[in-house]
């Protein structure tokens, strides 16, 4: 599911114009940048219910 997902925001750049400067244009950058969306998310969460 995952797979698709990333597959599907590197087609449609979602991912690289929230949280990448770079192009995105294999699988490995757009994981990374998928990684670090939902680090940053779990992070602003956890900040708000501590």
């Amino acid at each position: 599911m995952v797979y698709t997902f990333i597959l599907y925001q590197q087609l449609m750049g979602s991912l690289r114009k929230r949280y990448s400067r770079t192009t995105l244009t294999n699988f490995t950058e757009t994981l990374e940048a998928f990684l670090t969306s939902v680090s940053y998310k779990f992070f602003c969460w956890l900040k708000e219910n501590e």
